[in-house]
């Protein structure tokens, strides 16, 4: 359950940081001799400021999808919980109705005892 969890993990952060790369990159323009012009190549280098808020957007990002998983993880060890919770609550009834069971056995063991030993006073 924890490498499915791992791998989910893993995938899902590569995902977001493919889109998170591939959304923050925008297409060189080219004119119509299949060049770059000379206008977009320079609205196309990113200022300073841009790479800055594109790494900040990154990052937020980043930390969105590891908060995910440590939600994602958190559910998933509630659930584990829970579930072995229940098998020792079950396994606790199945052992107290043993107990019942062999106690109602040696009381009937008892009587029958006692049953034969009063007959054979008799």
């Amino acid at each position: 359950m924890k490498a499915l969890l791992k791998t989910w993990t893993v995938g899902l952060f590569v995902f977001l940081s493919i889109s998170a790369c591939s959304s923050s990159k925008t297409p060189q323009a080219q004119d119509h001799a299949g060049t770059s012009s000379n206008q977009n190549q320079s609205t196309m280098a990113p200022a300073p400021v841009e790479e800055k808020l594109t790494l900040e957007i990154i990052e937020a990002e980043r930390q969105e999808v590891r908060d995910l998983v440590e939600a994602e993880e958190r559910r998933l060890y509630e659930q584990a919980m829970i579930a072995e919770e229940r098998r020792l609550y079950e396994q606790e009834m199945i052992v107290e109705e043993r107990r019942l069971v062999t106690q109602e056995k040696l009381a009937e063991e008892k009587r029958l005892a006692r049953l034969r030993k009063e007959q054979g006073r008799m």
